[in-house]
């Protein structure tokens, strides 16, 4: 019987080891079936809590800052820096006050709330473009001098030496001509500046710089189909796993000659390089009423995989309007009107005080929260490298600044029905009951290895559809084929074919042959070294695999539950292998059979759901028909390139 005992050990282990690492990963996905059974209500809800308010800096001689509109900003080596700016320090707008632009460099440390003055600009300017690369902060463009006398063709890199407490500026090459109110985003060492006012009202070229040149130089790429000034920009991925240059909104001249709020936004696929073509993306209408937030002096930040936030900005139609007026009436009148319109309190200029979010794959906006200050546009708005949001300065209305800064935090608020934990605690007891209870019948290798030959023939037909059913089925291929196309879709139909196949033709070989698992033919046919090489590479690639299998379903469900990540991982590992080491094979194949009856009821009605919360089958069918490009063909040659390797 020893003997016996470890044949079956040596041909076999690597087939319950198989098991137990395939069953982690499913185990998780069904008791998150379930328990959306039991209460389809849980999620997991993303807002911004912001820090209370800090200032800029009292001035040399101990007056309270203004602020500063449009500074140049960004983060190296753990110190935030702000330089530059224009306000009206002296006398206000409203009072005939003038523009001064400022050299002052402000720093704060990383995870602190108070700045202090760390350098100095080689000379006044602001109203150019800042953006934080792993090299350090670069700077273009803007207007110069103390009132602003001219625009700017310089580019420079503002980096902080910590070690020495000071700051660096070193020149970067010139960009092709002055330019003021552009946006500018950056990917890696790549910069890319879009829009923005020269010699004329606006501009629609876009330039790229490539710090990692040995000698980088500016190049162009395609235009923007229409020239703006004050757009946002953002480097993002969209859909079809590409990774693109979002400008949108912004202000520009119309065939009237009067600067109106643009409502179109683009992006531009970067591995087009220099000769591909901008795509419309959707207006910034986060309501569904019709409201359209032009972006005009906003603030975008990329966030995660695929989110453009949006901060502050004009509203539509107090912009359009005062411009308007301002073309059209003369004399007394339009001194009254600016008058009146300079004096009048900052709600009256109704900035966007909700934090819009753009997400890049399904071209939807919507609303992330609201600010719990006042909105401002031109502020300094960075996504620092511990996670948080800095929104420093700005101004609150047309000549007024605010020295106020504030740290924004992400926070999810988990939404789980005490009922669904109920659930899934049911469900891994009845998972390791039913291994206790095969335990008992087990008397010997052959029934915990092969289950005696008792199991039925639709049973194990199940159980290899759960063996090979995993988090990549049910979360990675859908989550694919949804920024991409249907093509991955390939992957999850193997699985069904492969089934029957499996359990037609090369079961009942190896039951013919009397064999416990595929690798003792191996021996039968080769020779003992393939059968340790063939089982010890499959055990190592299963193992390996699980930690994606588990993984996966682990962090889902830590979105909607208060639980650790590790320790939800540690539970259901946990509870697999003891139910399978201890129920053998048999206990292995009825678990599957649960599972399988579970993730297959759980995909249709997960698919109920998703169609009848978008409208029924009409709404989906003409959206499909509005993204061709989503549902593309199942069969062609992409399929055979390396975006599958590594997948099996």
């Amino acid at each position: 019987m020893k003997h016996q005992l470890r044949f079956f050990e040596r041909v076999a282990a690597c087939r319950l080891v198989h098991s137990v690492v395939m069953k982690c990963g499913a185990r998780w996905l069904s008791a998150a079936v379930l328990s959306g059974w039991a209460v389809l209500s849980a999620e997991a809800r993303v807002s911004l809590a912001w820090s209370d308010g800090f200032r800029l800096p009292l001035s040399a001689e101990g007056h309270a800052h203004p602020g500063v509109s449009r500074p140049f900003c960004g983060e190296h080596a753990g110190m935030v820096l702000l330089a530059g700016g224009a306000n009206f320090p002296d006398t206000p707008l409203a009072d005939g006050g003038q523009k001064r632009y400022h050299a002052t460099i402000y720093g704060l440390p990383l995870g602190q709330r108070t700045w202090r003055e760390v350098g100095a600009l080689p000379e006044p300017g602001g109203e150019g473009v800042s953006v934080a690369t792993p090299r350090g902060i670069v700077c273009v463009g803007g207007a110069a001098g103390p009132g602003g006398e001219r625009v700017s063709a310089k580019a420079f890199l503002m980096t902080w030496n910590a070690t020495e407490g000071r700051i660096g500026i070193a020149a970067l090459p010139d960009f092709p001509y002055p330019v003021k109110m552009a946006a500018a985003a950056a990917r890696g060492d790549c910069v890319y500046v879009a829009g923005g006012w020269r010699d004329r009202p606006a501009e629609s070229d876009v330039w790229m710089l490539d710090l990692a040149e040995a000698l980088p130089a500016w190049r162009p790429l395609p235009a923007l189909p229409e020239p703006r000034e004050q757009p946002v920009a953002a480097i993002q991925n969209m859909a079809g796993r590409r990774t693109a240059l979002f400008v949108m909104g912004g202000m520009a001249a119309r065939e009237t000659g009067l600067q109106t709020a643009l409502e179109d936004g683009y992006a531009y696929d970067l591995a087009q390089g220099t000769e591909g073509r901008w795509i419309p993306v959707a207006a910034a209408r986060p309501r569904g009423d019709g409201t359209v937030w032009p972006l005009i002096g906003a603030s975008a930040l990329a966030i995660g995989d695929q989110h453009i936030l949006v901060f502050g900005g004009s509203n539509r139609e107090v912009w359009n309007d005062q411009i308007r007026k301002n073309a059209t009436l003369s004399g007394g009148a339009l001194a009254a009107f600016r008058d009146a319109y300079f004096r009048q309190p900052a709600e009256a200029f109704r900035f966007n005080r909700q934090v819009l979010a753009y997400h890049t794959v399904t071209d939807r906006w919507s609303e992330l929260g609201e600010l719990p200050f006042a909105p401002r546009c031109g502020a300094a708005v960075l996504r620092l490298s511990d996670d948080t949001i800095l929104l420093a300065s700005g101004e609150t209305g047309p000549g007024v600044r605010t020295p106020d800064c504030a740290v924004g935090t992400f926070r999810r608020t988990a939404s789980f029905h005490p009922l669904n934990s109920v659930v899934i605690l049911l469900y891994f007891v009845g998972m390791a009951a039913l291994g206790f209870s095969f335990m008992r019948r087990n008397k010997s290798a052959d029934d915990y290895f092969r289950g005696g030959g008792r199991l039925p023939w639709w049973a194990v037909s199940l159980s290899l559809y759960a063996t090979m059913f995993s988090s990549i089925t049910f979360i990675s291929i859908p989550a694919l084929s949804y920024v991409t196309d249907l093509r991955y879709f390939v992957i999850a139909v193997g699985i069904l074919v492969l089934a029957p196949l499996t359990v037609r033709y090369y079961l009942p070989f190896f039951r013919r042959l009397n064999l416990t698992s595929a690798y003792e033919y191996l021996e039968v046919r080769f020779n003992l070294a393939c059968r340790l090489f063939a089982s010890g590479a499959f055990t190592l690639f299963m193992v390996t695999r699980t930690a994606i299998v588990t993984y996966l379903p682990a962090i889902a469900l830590a979105a909607v539950v208060d639980m650790d990540v590790n320790v939800a991982i540690i539970i259901v590992t946990g509870v697999t292998i003891i139910y399978c080491a201890v129920g053998g094979i048999e206990a292995v194949i009825w678990s599957d059979v649960v599972q399988s009856v579970v993730i297959i009821a759980g995909t249709v009605l997960i698919g109920w759901v998703l169609i009848a919360g978008t409208g029924g089958g009409g709404p989906v069918s003409s959206r499909s028909g509005a993204r061709p490009a989503s549902f593309g063909c199942l069969i062609s040659r992409w399929i055979f390139k390396n975006r599958f390797s590594g997948w099996f």
